[in-house]
């Protein structure tokens, strides 16, 4: 990333460091013009508490990639599922399965009433299919009980999903998002599963790379999958760079979960980022351009877009990415 970065004009740094106290020394040490972090926010500290966000807005220093808040609805697929529903995007009903400090679990009558099988289960707040495998997919009370008691106990909270897939007609799709509301650019790309034995996209298929990233050939879906991803993104107020995942089932596209903050790089995103026309080096300064331009937007702060990064760029990913117009957030944008 560092080095992409600098092929674009940006002096970049890679750091590592390990808690907040040591973040603050470095961005006091290195005295940056805007921060590109892999995570938001430090363990150890309390609700509210440990935001690298907030670190750098109280050292003056501009960042790439969403508020706290967004981040924090998006790393509760429970949260965000709800949030989706408030505001109209449809998503598969749902249950949680909650572990008390005292042992005790909370949800085992939703479990009993359960009736809509088959359901997938899965970590409440886990990303990149953490704690999924073959036997996350339920079609029984007893099976539904026994892998909700297991994510409970192993992750403090399961989230229990109606699953919608398995028909011939379902499919897999991820979209990458770079900027902001509707000038944003958007591109979808459908991910097929490693064998055709698996139900699920797994911790392990992940792990190992053994998916199948493809265009989506038909060009009406793509737009809908497009549309439906911009307003999954429009609507978690996600700035700079996303990714979420939709499924297709019996003709109905569902939103099934957001990352807020998507590893980058990465192999999924930069096949969409393909799909948009941007290279791996490219889709890297076009998420710094992004947030240097929403920094601005927002006031925090006016850093000069590199004539590198310029030159590197397409003019129709520039124009998207610093355009004038209303961008989704009600602020005014601003143009180098």
């Amino acid at each position: 990333m560092a080095e992409a970065l600098s092929a674009g004009g940006m002096l970049a740094e890679h750091i590592t460091p390990a808690d907040l106290e040591g973040f603050d020394n470095a961005i006091a040490n290195y005295n940056p013009d805007i921060a590109f972090c892999a995570f938001f926010r430090f363990d150890g500290h309390g609700d509210g508490e440990g935001y690298l966000r907030d670190s750098l807005l109280n050292a003056g220093v501009a960042w790439i990639g969403s508020s706290s808040d967004t981040m924090e609805l998006a790393l509760s697929k429970p949260r965000m599922k709800a949030h989706w529903r408030l505001n109209g995007i449809l998503t598969p009903d749902w249950f949680i399965v909650r572990k008390f400090q005292d042992g005790s679990i909370d949800g085992l009558g939703m479990i009993e009433n359960a009736r809509d099988f088959p359901y997938i289960v899965k970590p409440s707040s886990e990303g990149n299919s953490r704690g999924i495998d073959g036997g996350s997919v339920v079609r029984s009370p007893l099976e539904l009980c026994a892998r909700a008691s297991m994510i409970a106990e192993e992750y403090g909270e399961a989230l229990v999903e109606r699953y919608v897939s398995g028909g011939d007609d379902s499919r897999e799709f991820t979209v990458a998002m770079i900027g902001i509301g509707v000038n944003a650019i958007v591109a979808a790309i459908e991910v097929r599963k490693g064998s055709m034995d698996s139900v699920v996209i797994s911790e392990d298929d992940k792990d190992h790379q053994t998916t199948a990233l493809l265009p989506v050939g038909d060009l009406r879906l793509k737009a809908r999958i497009e549309d439906l991803a911009r307003k999954i993104f429009m609507a978690s107020g996600a700035r700079d760079y996303a990714r979420c995942d939709i499924l297709l089932h019996e003709g109905k596209l569902y939103a099934i979960e957001m990352n807020g903050q998507p590893m980058v790089p990465d192999r999924w995103f930069e096949a969409c980022a393909c799909e948009a026309g941007l290279d791996e080096r490219q889709y890297i300064n076009a998420i710094a351009m992004a947030g240097i331009a929403g920094n601005a937007r927002a006031g925090y702060a006016f850093i000069p877009i590199p004539q590198e990064m310029e030159k590197m760029l397409p003019n129709s990913i520039i124009e998207r990415l610093n355009d004038k117009r209303r961008t989704g957030d009600e602020q005014t944008s601003w143009h180098r």
